[in-house]
């Protein structure tokens, strides 16, 4: 859905709060790392032969189910073969690219015991290339993405700038027309940089100034959106959620 229509901001500053060495992915398809510690590429989706950024490439362990998800048929679905799956891993490991393969758990959270088998066979019959050279050092990411608001073209699609998207549109959408800005309560809980509006450019700036990074103008009292003293991610989140109308007011 793109880096536009979600608060990516906000979500990327908590995991990284939560888990510092957790790396974070995106269903992009850019193969490069846009605001993201690793390329994915999705199922059906080739890691290329001279790739040389940290990578994962994923696909289904079960033909069976929801696509990626649980159904009653799985613990009888044909699986991935051990063949395959070891030929992946062979596959990716000189493209310093990781192979996840989905495996879905039950409706009790346990893996089926035909995947946990399957899994068993392809951990035996599979070893690692310790010959393999170590990746090679990774220009500096940008750790603190800004979420953009909207943005306008020359020639071409702004849109795709904005989202990290290559789809070829999204319906409704101009991205050559700044969306109209909702106002704020009348006590203005919500407004941290002051301009009267509340949007996800709020939530940055409570965010940013969470971590540190503190930004002109902001308004501590607006920004304490849950009352509870504090000013943390958590205000972030919820000024987050009320732009995108989960929530209709704060404390």
């Amino acid at each position: 859905m793109g880096h536009k229509e979600v608060p990516y901001q906000v979500i990327r500053e908590l995991v990284k709060e939560l888990q510092p060495n957790c790396l974070l992915s995106d269903h992009a398809h850019l193969r490069c790392l846009y605001d993201v510690d690793t390329i994915f590429f999705e199922a059906g989706s080739p890691c290329p032969e001279d790739n040389t950024l940290p990578s994962a490439l994923s696909a289904l362990i079960n033909s069976g189910g929801n696509g990626w998800f649980w159904a009653p048929d799985v613990p009888a679905a044909p699986l991935m073969s051990t063949a395959d799956i070891v030929n992946n891993l062979d596959y990716v490991e000189p493209r310093w690219c990781a192979f996840l393969l989905n495996c879905p758990p039950n409706n009790q959270g346990r893996l089926d015991t035909n995947i946990v088998g399957r899994l068993s066979e392809a951990g035996q019959a599979w070893s690692p290339d310790y010959s393999r050279p170590a990746l090679s050092a990774v220009h500096p990411q940008n750790e603190h993405p800004i979420t953009p608001y909207s943005a306008v073209a020359t020639s071409g699609t702004a849109l795709y700038a904005i989202g990290a998207s290559t789809r070829a549109s999204v319906p409704g959408e101009d991205p050559s027309v700044t969306p109209t800005p909702e106002t704020t309560p009348a006590d203005n809980l919500g407004d941290a940089n002051n301009d009267r509006v509340i949007d996800i450019i709020d939530a940055l700036v409570v965010a940013q100034y969470y971590v540190g990074l503190a930004s002109s103008p902001f308004d501590q009292t607006n920004a304490d959106v849950n009352c509870d003293g504090n000013i943390d991610i958590v205000d972030a989140l919820l000024i987050a959620q009320y732009y995108v109308g989960l929530i209709t007011g704060f404390c």
